[in-house]
């Protein structure tokens, strides 16, 4: 399509694009010099009015003391009148040569206008229709059609920019939290909490490490959650920053774009400069175009600078759960600390007892000891097993405690009922039932706490996986409601107007 090329007479290719203006002042000033020659020439007139004047005061005078008649005053009055009239409309026509000077230096001076356009506002302004002229130009050739599209493009993709930058913004947050969601399904199918060990309580050694467990557990099992905060957290980081770049490289791309769409415009505005061709059409559409992508460039800065901010989001949310870690750490030390303390203590204390006694009696209770081993508890007097239990008090109180348990049940003869009077229900099961069950149910405490949490994790990812969905629906639906209605308005406006 060829541009819109209107040039006005006296503007070719080999004059200067000011020289119409520069006539146009000339006249000016011609008409100014004029007017300041009839200004005194006015001048002269009133002067000799009043000679006139001043003689005829003084034949009055005289005729007066005569008695004669004053034929000569009313041609005196009359000649002055002509002479204000003239002066009058000498002045008129000044202010409205000055005015029209005026006029055409504010067009000439106008830096925010092209030659081309300077050009024209002279001809609108000083050739008789021209602005009609014009108009009916811009009518006939296509330019206002093609002006009004460009307008009514714009606000169309202006509106839909807009709704979908709050789609998008919405979607990019549901986005980023499903994600979220997901990192920590991940994380917590990778650290379980895992099972406890299965220990021989009767024994010690069994009683020891059974205890040993149930002591550093609880920080273990926090190290677990601990560990699973830091993978989820250093995912979402690593997907933020992601979104982070790719929220610059489309910030980037938008640049190029406003640049380019800008440098069009500028070409049409150098064009007439340059030229004295006036590209109204071309210049409204570039100018939309421009707009749009300034929209476009705004819209970019604004997601860049969120992700930025959900980037620094998700990095401080790293450094605390790796500090989380590493106090999680601190407190499974501190627990195997103690645990240390407490084997410590018994090593310390059996060892004390036993420097405590004489040589004859530490052989005679080392002799016991391993004769209770030898021969059992319950073949060995009281007094031996007292002195066995001044060597290693815990083995021979696990030894009485087997031998008693078996003593209560087949040698006292109890019936059901009363060892339940007796005990309560203490004795339903044997010890090492009992122990069993204990194990058991932990298992099942630990087993239903992991349980929970997987499906507490899964369940935030069910609930947030249609989400996402759903916005981009709903911003589908929003983009084009904004299109329907600037159209809607722009037909009822037109329906109304014709």
């Amino acid at each position: 399509m060829q541009p819109n090329l209107i040039k006005f007479q006296g503007a070719s290719a080999n004059q200067s694009e000011f020289g119409p203006h520069v006539r146009e002042m000339a006249e000016a000033a011609r008409a100014m010099r004029e007017a300041a020659e009839r200004m005194n020439a006015v001048a002269a007139a009133q002067q000799e009015a009043q000679n006139r004047q001043a003689a005829q005061e003084r034949f009055r005078e005289r005729d007066t003391r005569t008695g004669a008649a004053p034929e000569t005053a009313g041609a005196g009055l009359g000649a002055v009148g002509r002479a204000v009239g003239t002066a009058g409309a000498v002045m008129t026509g000044m202010g409205a040569v000055m005015d029209r000077v005026s006029k055409a230096a504010e067009i000439m001076n106008d830096s925010f206008s092209t030659g081309a356009q300077k050009t024209r506002a002279l001809v609108n302004e000083f050739v008789p229709f021209g602005e009609k002229l014009t108009r009916l130009g811009d009518a006939l050739d296509g330019t206002a059609d093609r002006m009004a599209r460009a307008e009514f493009g714009a606000k169309i993709q202006n509106a839909e920019e807009g709704a979908r930058y709050a789609g998008e913004a919405r979607q990019r947050t549901a986005a980023a939290e499903e994600f979220a969601a997901r990192s920590t399904l991940a994380a917590t199918q990778r650290y379980r909490l895992g099972g406890l060990g299965t220990f021989d309580r009767s024994t010690v050694l069994g009683t020891h490490e059974y205890n040993d467990e149930q002591a550093t557990q609880p920080a273990w099992d926090a190290r677990t959650r601990a560990q699973r905060e830091v993978a989820a957290a250093r995912a979402n980081s690593k997907y933020a920053e992601n979104a982070m770049a790719e929220a610059e490289r489309n910030l980037r791309a938008r640049k190029a774009g406003s640049d380019a769409a800008n440098r069009r415009h500028q070409g049409f505005i150098d064009a007439e400069n340059r030229t004295g061709f006036r590209y109204k059409a071309e210049r409204a559409e570039s100018g939309s175009a421009a707009q749009v992508a300034s929209v476009q460039l705004a819209n970019a800065q604004k997601q860049y600078e969120e992700e930025i901010t959900r980037s620094r989001e998700r990095r401080l949310q790293l450094a605390q759960a790796e500090s989380n870690l590493r106090k999680a750490d601190v407190e499974y030390s501190r627990a195997q600390l103690e645990v240390e303390k407490n084997r410590e203590a018994r090593q310390s204390a059996i060892s004390q007892g036993i420097g405590a006694q004489s040589k004859g009696e530490r052989m005679s209770n080392f002799n016991a000891l391993k004769l209770l081993e030898s021969r059992g508890i319950e073949n060995l007097p009281p007094e031996l097993q007292e002195m066995a239990a001044r060597v290693a008090p815990e083995y021979v109180a696990k030894q009485r405690e087997k031998f008693g348990e078996q003593a209560l049940r087949n040698e006292g003869g109890f019936s059901s009922e009363q060892m339940t009077k007796f005990f309560g229900k203490d004795f339903d099961k044997t010890l090492a039932e009992r122990r069993e069950n204990i194990d058991k149910l932990q298992a099942d405490v630990r087993m239903n706490v992991q349980i929970d949490e997987d499906a507490f994790a899964k369940a935030v990812v069910e609930a947030l996986g249609p989400v996402l969905g759903q916005l981009v629906k709903a911003t589908t639906l929003s983009i084009e409601q904004q299109g329907r209605d600037i159209r809607n308005g722009v037909a009822l406006a037109n329906n109304a107007r014709n």
